[in-house]
């Protein structure tokens, strides 16, 4: 765990321009529909939705590749990875909507013991399928599947690593939105003032263009490792997997 999260961190590190590229070209129209639909009617909550599991799973995908291209070129090219995930943009949908939909529904149900351990226990399965799909090429059933082979034996193992990414990224949001929060709370200009509006907006901007990246990193590693510890799994299959030369160090 301590190895995965020094390595995301230096991976993060290496090609920090170019992740911050990657997610704010995606992070921008987010923030602008995240600030456009504030409120309570139900249609705010609607859009907002869609637009996370549009937009995130982009940025998602997006560093999925950048990781591997990385990897076996030594360099991140935006635009190539965002050509990525146009070609497998339909399944990499599918995944995060059922990845989203099991995580919540068992969250939903925690009073119901057993629909909420089947929630968290194929949401841990299906931990890597996005990976699977970028970089393996499969469709979303066959990602689904291929992600459970690779965590299968593993889940404890996955499960912690899973909660400490993911408080990481909480921690990471916190510390980044807070003096935009402490900001707003200065100039107390009230919730529907332009001020306020454009402090909210460069807050969800910042943390968003500064995390997702380092989310998709993470689970990433996460996902070489699993395929290191189970296959015989090196530079040159990923450099096929990817369609990239590799470029010796």
């Amino acid at each position: 765990m301590t190895e995965l999260l020094h390595e995301t961190f230096v991976v993060y590190g290496k090609h920090l321009k170019d992740f911050l590229l990657l997610a704010v070209v995606i992070q921008i129209p987010f923030s602008f529909i995240l600030w456009w639909t504030i409120g309570t009617e139900w249609w705010n909550y609607l859009i907002l939705s869609i637009a996370i599991i549009l937009l995130g799973a982009l940025v998602y995908g997006a560093g999925i590749y950048a990781v591997g291209q990385q990897y076996v070129t030594r360099k991140v090219d935006v635009v190539q990875c965002y050509q990525r995930v146009q070609w497998r943009l339909l399944s990499l949908l599918w995944i995060t909507v059922a990845i989203a939909g099991m995580f919540i529904g068992g969250a939903a149900l925690v009073p119901l013991i057993v629909p909420f351990i089947v929630g968290m226990v194929f949401t841990i399965y299906w931990s890597v399928a996005q990976q699977a799909s970028i970089i393996e090429g499969h469709k979303y059933a066959a990602a689904l599947n291929r992600s459970q082979e690779l965590v299968r034996g593993q889940w404890w193992r996955v499960f912690g690593i899973t909660i400490t990414f993911l408080l990481v990224g909480i921690g990471l949001t916190l510390v980044i939105i807070a003096p935009f929060l402490i900001a707003m709370t200065v100039v107390g200009t009230g919730s529907d003032s332009m001020g306020d509006g454009l402090l909210r907006f460069f807050g969800i901007l910042a943390a968003g263009t500064v995390v997702s990246p380092i989310l998709a990193i993470a689970w990433t590693l996460l996902y070489y490792d699993l395929r290191v510890r189970k296959e015989d799994y090196d530079l040159g299959i990923m450099s096929q997997e990817l369609g990239l030369e590799l470029v010796e160090a």
